[in-house]
């Protein structure tokens, strides 16, 4: 085994290191590969042009195929009648994000999460300004390039009939000149109103993007001056008598109210959007009948059973995982921060219920079970608006309980705890040892930042350890059901093979989403791009995170592709032939190396 680390080890680095190569010998080479010959003086000398009145009679020939072309263009210009229609609705969401960051930058302590919800809204507006504003771009160039045309052709016309001499042959072409003229006349003044037009469109979508620009800048000033206020003191210590004065306002909060409310505001959201709810609700019930039906397919002992045995809760755990994951991808809150909520404490529960048959009793108990409730209460306090004096005096008690559970595990769990889980355990008293010193020195914003991420990045673990485990249940059963009896008998062993991948996947998915929650990017198609661009240089050679990743999953994938193909040769095709153990080694070897120079020709490709 670990002879076969070490060559896959040498064949991932040979590999990066060879890509490189190629890829700067492919950009030092010319565009093509031979040489430019000179042009001779006699191919670089012009054709002697075709009599006046012949090329007269072709310019006049061909005027009415391009007036056609013309009209058809004009006629299909629908790009700036559907941006001119949909002009207003961009200005209402220019107009209502504004007013919101005006609030925030009003507020004496904008939250970052706010803050940053304002800027994916923000950066969805200039997207969709930027699609317009190439599509302008597109149609501005393709009217210049008929007006040119046309001003070329109005010239030539106009030349030859102030230069020809009037002879009875000239004035039939005369007549049809005058005429050509005219219809030119007509074709230039469309264009020059439509380019105008256009202009005029790509003028006041410049003026919105300024003023989104404008609008981005601001907020990431505010939203780093939000970042250094977490380390001031913005609070009283909350055991002194004036914190108090802060809980003494929070009586005014009437949690009967903003539950009515909160009721009231997610039936009246839901009834807006009653179909796609149904649509929900029936894809949930297909895919939890689709779960429960397969359990006849699997063994008991399998990976994807268990989750046979909760279909309902397994369907709805992954519908919800995957939908509240594509929210964060370009918007940290997609939907409103009381469905957001709902959600989340439903798909919580949904952990919970898979968790009572996926983990060991004691860890369910000791763990999970106290984190969830931390977990659905945190979201309770978020979905009812909960005034932050009270806040603070949860998240304080919390940090003290969380360190006497932490005792407690270790004095009666810490042999059954791997190395590891002590260390996340450890981990885990410390952030709460630091959350209740700062309640009590009365760093609040350090506390409540602290607070959150840590939990939210707690309930991503979970979410994705339990997708994981999905997906490989998953993969578990489809190699069981394949077509080929070859990848049938050999199942677990290829389920096994995809284990490495998929946790490469999941783990790079998991510190995207920390990165969020940690709020260092907004979004985790900012934290992508922002990671994907980063570069080191070693011995010369550039790379990137997305560069190595892409060559170890190509390197990994040959090893695997490699694998099942010897599987199937000494299994079923060369025993059919008699041939000798020593013979059909031989045979595999040399498809096992074929395979390797095939997928380090596809990773030069690649790369």
């Amino acid at each position: 085994m670990v002879k076969r680390h070490f060559f896959l080890l040498i064949f991932l680095v040979t590999g990066i290191f060879s890509c490189q190569i190629a890829a700067s010998v492919v950009r030092a080479a010319p565009a093509d590969g031979n040489p430019v010959a000179e042009p001779r003086e006699s191919e670089t000398a012009p054709a002697p042009g075709p009599p006046a009145l012949v090329e007269l009679n072709a310019h006049l020939n061909r005027l009415p195929r391009r007036l056609v072309d013309l009209r058809r263009l004009v006629a299909g210009e629908g790009d700036r009648q559907v941006i001119e229609e949909r002009l207003p609705e961009l200005n209402r969401d220019i107009e209502r994000l504004t007013w919101r960051f005006d609030r925030l930058r009003a507020s004496p302590l904008p939250r970052y999460n706010q803050l940053a919800d304002v800027v994916t809204g923000f950066e969805e507006v200039s997207r969709r300004l930027h699609v317009w504003q190439d599509q302008l771009e597109r149609a501005l160039a393709t009217l210049a390039v008929e007006e040119t045309f046309w001003v070329r052709e109005k010239r030539f016309v106009t030349t030859w009939l102030r230069g020809r001499e009037k002879d009875k042959a000239d004035q039939l072409f005369a007549g049809r000149a005058r005429e050509a003229l005219g219809v030119i006349g007509q074709a230039l003044d469309d264009l020059r109103f439509r380019l105008h037009a256009l202009a005029d469109l790509g003028k006041r979508l410049a003026v919105l993007d300024g003023r989104i620009y404008q609008q981005k800048a601001e907020l990431r000033r505010l939203m780093v001056t939000v970042r250094k206020s977490r380390f001031e003191q913005t609070a009283p210590p909350i055991l002194s008598p004036l914190y108090y004065r802060h809980l003494s306002l929070a009586r005014e909060w009437n949690p009967r109210q903003h539950w009515l409310d909160l009721v009231q505001s997610v039936g009246r959201y839901v009834h807006e959007r009653i179909w796609a709810a149904l649509a929900a609700l029936l894809l949930v019930a297909a895919l939890s009948l689709a779960i429960g039906t397969s359990a006849r397919l699997v063994e008991p002992a399998s990976r994807w059973f268990p989750f046979t045995r909760r279909p309902v809760s397994a369907a709805l755990f992954l519908s919800l995982s995957l939908l509240l994951l594509a929210t964060l991808i370009y918007s940290t809150h997609y939907f409103p921060l009381m469905v957001e909520g709902l959600l989340s404490i439903l798909l919580i529960t949904m952990i919970i219920r898979l968790a009572g048959i996926l983990v060991e009793p004691w860890l369910y108990r000791s763990l999970l079970l106290p984190l969830s409730w931390v977990l659905i209460l945190t979201h309770l306090l978020q979905v009812l608006d909960v005034p932050l004096a009270i806040v603070h005096v949860y998240i304080f008690l919390v940090s003290g309980l969380t360190v006497i559970w932490y005792l407690r595990l270790m004095c009666c769990h810490r042999d059954r705890l791997p190395r590891t889980r002590r260390w996340l355990m450890h981990l885990t008293c410390l952030v709460s040892v630091v959350e209740a010193l700062a309640e009590l020195t009365g760093y609040a914003e350090l506390a409540l930042f602290l607070f959150t991420a840590s939990l939210y990045t707690v309930f991503a673990a979970l979410d994705i350890w339990f997708l994981f485990l999905f997906s490989q249940g998953l993969l578990g059963l489809m190699f069981h059901q394949a077509p080929l009896r070859i990848v049938r008998k050999n199942s677990r062993i290829l389920a096994g093979k995809c284990t490495l991948p998929l946790s490469v996947l999941f783990l790079v998915l998991f510190c995207l989403v920390t990165l969020v929650n940690w709020q260092v990017f907004p979004t985790i198609h900012d934290a992508a791009v922002s990671l994907g661009t980063l570069e080191w240089t070693i011995g010369g050679f550039t790379l990137t995170p997305g560069y190595v990743l892409t060559v170890f999953l190509v390197i990994y994938g040959s090893f695997v592709v490699s694998r099942m193909l010897q599987a199937l040769l000494l299994q079923d095709v060369l025993p059919r032939y008699s041939a000798q153990i020593g013979v059909q080694l031989a045979i595999t070897r040399l498809v096992h190396y074929a395979v390797l120079v095939i997928g380090f020709l596809v990773l030069l490709k690649v790369c």
